[in-house]
């Protein structure tokens, strides 16, 4: 099968989160037109493994650390630039966020300055379906993962804040 093959080559979960995490060249699998399923599981669970570890399983945003009695993590990797536009999956695009905290920064709703601060829509504030914790984060520096080296890359922060900002004018 996929999964089988992509296992052979070296892609299983915890081989490519140890050598995004060892590796700072290595951006992450090869993309391609047919990329199959079972290697975008595993490239995802890998990405997954490498950013929660960095973090500490905490969420980066909220500091939440929920973590399930078998040693999984219920925090989330979130590319700071989508894996589609970049096919980046270093550390260093990534954030570990909750699942709340990982919508509210994909809708664009909550970005990351450069001085690792949190910013946020004004939305927020004005509507009431908005989860009631993210409108504690304005301005609060981000929980960073435990080595300086997993920091958030500021070009990448820099073009998710640029993306947020023209959603936003």
């Amino acid at each position: 099968t996929g999964a089988r093959a992509a296992k052979q080559e070296g892609y299983a979960p915890a081989r490519y989160a140890q050598r995004l995490l060892e590796d700072s060249t290595f951006k992450g699998g090869v993309a391609s037109s047919n990329e199959g399923r079972p290697y975008r599981t595993l490239r995802d669970a890998g990405f997954r493994k490498a950013v929660t570890h960095a973090y500490g399983y905490r969420c980066a945003f909220c500091g939440v650390r929920l973590r399930a009695g078998n040693e999984r993590s219920l925090v989330e990797a979130a590319h700071i630039i989508p894996w589609h536009q970049t096919h980046d999956d270093r550390p260093q695009n990534g954030l570990s966020l909750c699942p709340v905290c990982h919508w509210a920064f994909d809708a664009r709703l909550v970005a990351v300055e450069t001085d690792l601060t949190i910013k946020l829509h004004s939305r927020i504030q004005l509507d009431g379906n908005i989860p009631g914790h993210l409108a504690t984060l304005q301005g609060r520096p981000i929980f960073r993962p435990s080595e300086a080296r997993y920091a958030p890359d500021p070009e990448c922060l820099s073009q998710h804040l640029r993306a947020f900002e023209s959603d936003h004018t």
